[in-house]
């Protein structure tokens, strides 16, 4: 099989493009136990993703560029996932007719989970002595300390909680790409 599209720079070029599809169709004619694996086909959609224009004739912008640098402003400025639906919904009426623009925070938060950017959220207590995760993720009192899980039994809400980003599905999407592996070393 021809690999030189892979060292292609235009993304937009036949050969690229025809390059992927045929490396597409290899990989999926083989018997399906041998076939890419979830993470493989995920990153293949995300590359699709890359590649589709926002709206037609739109240069600057791809859909999933468009997605992360909206969800990266709504973190940013603090805007609630109703107003992203809201904000969405202008950008639809306001676009083009064939615009790829999601319809809602939910449908381009789907999209994006596929990067690895997503986040765990894991109850800490509120005097800092450790963390409810792993073994001691059904207890209701600190070890340590003895203080509360929850500032809110009834509804669950927890006393203090702390966001960990997984380095692992990081690493393994850098990997995932020749161009960033070796960038890696």
């Amino acid at each position: 099989m021809d690999k030189s599209w892979i060292e292609s720079d235009d993304r937009a070029l036949t050969i690229y493009m025809s390059g992927v599809q045929s490396f597409l169709d290899f990989m999926l004619s083989g018997k399906e136990s041998e076939g890419p694996n979830d993470d493989t086909k995920k990153f293949f959609r995300l590359m699709e993703e890359a590649e589709v224009e926002l709206y037609p004739g739109c240069k600057n912008f791809s859909k999933l560029l468009f997605i992360v640098r909206l969800l990266q402003e709504k973190v940013i400025n603090g805007w609630t996932d109703k107003s992203v639906d809201k904000l969405l919904n202008s950008f639809s009426l306001v676009l083009p007719e064939g615009s790829r623009v999601p319809a809602s925070y939910y449908e381009a938060k789907k999209i994006t989970e596929d990067l690895g950017f997503t986040s765990q959220k894991i109850d800490a207590c509120p005097n800092n002595c450790m963390l409810f995760r792993d073994e001691d993720n059904l207890r209701e009192t600190f070890e340590i300390c003895g203080a509360s899980r929850y500032r809110d039994r009834d509804r669950n809400i927890s006393a203090k909680h702390m966001k960990s980003f997984p380095l692992k599905p990081r690493l393994q999407k850098l990997f995932m790409s020749s161009k960033t592996a070796s960038l890696m070393r």
